[in-house]
């Protein structure tokens, strides 16, 4: 049986947000975060930025800049 690659369960992952529109400015959800693909994957941050960084480079992904939803922050990510 082939093993799932984390660049296909990160695809999978960020499939489940499609729906949120590009534009947000205010509460984005935490698992469209850095640290929310690693945990969601079960990596380490330092890995999730790799997977992101060749999804981002194939144009698989956009990086918007917003503030997440439920912190105390109003600093972006």
């Amino acid at each position: 049986m082939k093993e799932i690659s984390y660049h296909d369960r990160a695809s999978a992952l960020l499939f489940e947000y499609r729906h949120i529109n590009n534009d947000i400015v205010f509460d984005a959800p935490l698992e469209l975060t850095q640290d929310g693909i690693a945990m969601g994957l079960g990596v380490s941050r330092g890995h999730s930025n790799v997977i992101i960084k060749r999804m981002i480079d194939n144009n698989e992904v956009e990086v918007v800049c917003s503030s997440i939803k439920g912190s105390n922050s109003s600093k972006k990510r």
